[in-house]
């Protein structure tokens, strides 16, 4: 399936409140924690890759660390987007599952 920018902003997880295209910056919060998430994605000078970065890693109480992926990189903008909000939002839907309570503290600072 391809990404586009719109399939992934549309993850029923979260809550977008700014959208910057252009500076390739995203925030929004996820599902009930208060706490806006930083997304940005900028393209590597030397090659057709694409860099994203997240403000904070999740850490829901199913998990035994804070989630931050090894891999930041992805060959279009619109799969780095996908991947940067699934990397948070199918953990936050794994916590939930598991019947815990959103919490402040299941965002972690990076």
């Amino acid at each position: 399936m391809a990404h586009t920018i719109e399939t992934a902003l549309a993850d029923p997880d979260i809550s977008l409140i700014e959208q910057n295209d252009a500076m390739g910056e995203y925030i929004f919060t996820i599902g009930e924690i208060e706490t806006p998430v930083i997304v940005t994605i900028r393209r590597l000078p030397h090659d057709e890759t694409f860099e994203f970065r997240t403000s904070h890693a999740i850490k829901t109480p199913t998990q035994i660390a804070p989630y931050n992926t090894s891999n930041p990189f992805e060959k279009n903008y619109a799969s780095a987007i996908h991947r940067a909000i699934t990397g948070l939002t199918d953990y936050y839907r794994e916590g939930i599952d598991a019947g815990h309570l959103p919490n402040l503290s299941w965002l972690v600072k990076n």
